[in-house]
């Protein structure tokens, strides 16, 4: 089980990971940002 800490600090750094996917303008590499956003909210949610 996480704690509501690390859930924050997971939610944080998965702005972060949207704000770089919305800025990134190279296809492949969104597809990776994409990927590891999808497993964090499956962390946090």
């Amino acid at each position: 089980m996480i704690s509501e800490n690390e859930k924050n600090i997971m939610a944080l750094e998965l702005l972060k990971l949207t704000d770089d996917y919305f800025k990134c303008p190279f296809p492949e590499i969104k597809t990776l940002i994409y990927s590891d956003i999808e497993f964090l909210k499956k962390i946090i949610y």
